[in-house]
């Protein structure tokens, strides 16, 4: 019921219908090529650790730290996960201009500002040093196109071209920082059905899209449009599902690890780089959960995994096809 309330408030304000909200009819209109047979051909796993809203914010807004200081906080504790987890690979997923889903602080994120160029200094020297790659977040994380709808699902309500230009946006912020061009992912999950997002990937030179969970994204409602557990091609573009959350229990995450090793999916645990506010931040208790999850896959399948960015896998994968 609550669903059919939200879907008749969306259609009565004349804007396009996110994926969370489309009927049962509707028809997924892309040419999909599912990499199972690829992956499963190979002797060993890939394993991508990936993390949304990194950006400059450090406690301005509810207290929150979404890894906005150098050396402290979060990302320091960062700092202490890859010296001791080394050969781990990460894509952060940055926000480039955080509105902190208020317009009172327009701009006051924004990733150019020379306020924060020290920062960006320390995040490209830290990506240098560790295998970190900073992939595109959506720009602001913030919609106001439907005030009947949650604030950070940005292109909920977006068409083809305004969903474009605000891609372009973040892109030539992230080209600004001298910053490689690399994937997207959409804040906040959900996707308006007008977007025709491989083929913005496509004219934008993104390497792939990260599109879709287990009931969000491409895969809204619980219905799987396209792979859980292996990269997709959409229309010639790669999308890389997400298939483990940070704020699970550790013995399902153990679980779901052995399943994806013995299909040889792909592995990809997701979190929020924020330490509070969100199930899967990266609280005290997820951040020892992600020490004992790298241990576990460490001890018991060494050899098997390899950790690889989210980039680096796209190159892979259109290397080897």
């Amino acid at each position: 019921m609550k669903k059919k309330i939200k879907r008749l408030l969306v259609l009565a304000l004349k804007k396009p219908v996110p994926y969370s909200l489309v009927n049962k009819n509707y028809t997924f209109r892309h040419n999909l090529l599912n990499l199972e047979n690829f992956f499963r051909s190979l002797d060993y796993v890939y394993c991508n650790l990936n993390f949304d809203d990194l950006s400059p914010v450090f406690g301005e807004i509810k207290n929150r730290d979404y890894g906005g200081r150098i050396s402290m906080g979060l990302t320091k504790e960062l700092e202490y996960f890859l010296e001791a987890n080394p050969n781990i690979a990460i894509t952060q997923f940055v926000i480039p201009n955080f509105l902190g889903n208020t317009r009172l602080l327009r701009n006051e994120f924004l990733l150019t500002k020379d306020k924060y160029s020290h920062w960006i200094d320390y995040l490209t020297e830290f990506s240098e040093k560790f295998n970190i790659e900073y992939a595109l977040h959506g720009l602001y994380h913030y919609q106001k196109n439907n005030p009947f709808f949650q604030e950070h699902t940005e292109f909920a309500f977006k068409n083809n071209e305004d969903a474009k230009n605000t891609i372009f946006k973040g892109i030539s912020i992230f080209k600004a920082l001298n910053w490689p061009i690399t994937g997207f992912r959409q804040p906040g999950w959900d996707l308006s059905s007008e977007i025709n997002l491989p083929e913005i990937a496509k004219e934008l030179k993104l390497s792939y899209i990260a599109s879709n969970s287990y009931d969000a994204g491409y895969n809204a409602g619980g219905i799987e449009r396209v792979s859980n557990y292996y990269p997709t091609i959409i229309d010639n573009v790669i999308n890389f599902p997400q298939n483990i959350e940070l704020d699970w229990p550790i013995e399902k995450i153990y679980l779901k690890i052995d399943y994806l090793i013995k299909i040889k999916a792909m592995i990809s645990i997701k979190g929020h780089f924020v330490n509070k506010g969100v199930s899967n931040s990266l609280t005290d208790v997820n951040l020892k959960k992600l020490y004992k999850i790298v241990h576990f896959l460490d001890e018991k399948y060494d050899g098997v995994i390899k950790y690889y960015t989210l980039n680096d896998l796209a190159k892979e994968i259109n290397r080897q096809l």
